[in-house]
């Protein structure tokens, strides 16, 4: 009896995105290793080369709160454009 009927006549429902686990606060991106894992170096072998897990972490504490902010609120933004209507954000490299 409280419900509210709206007219959607000549309109489209499409259903929100639910991401339920991403990754939206780090520094930077690791694009670069997916190429190398494309071209067959191992994770030890990306590693040596600077990249993997230890380096994202490095970065992470390496940038100030105000910039993670500033770079994850875009990145929100972002996906909210896409569809997303309910995220939830894992803390990530610590």
């Amino acid at each position: 009896e409280d419900a509210s009927i709206i007219d959607a006549s000549g309109k489209m429902l499409l259903p929100g995105w639910i991401d339920s686990h991403t990754h939206l606060v780090y520094a930077g991106n690791r694009e670069q290793e997916f190429v190398d894992r494309i071209n067959g170096l191992t994770y030890e072998e990306i590693a040596e080369k600077g990249g993997g897990i230890v380096n994202s972490a490095k970065k992470l504490q390496e940038t100030s709160e105000d910039d993670l902010y500033l770079q994850s609120a875009k990145r929100l933004e972002e996906v909210i454009k896409m569809g997303t209507t309910a995220i939830e954000i894992k803390s990530g490299y610590g």
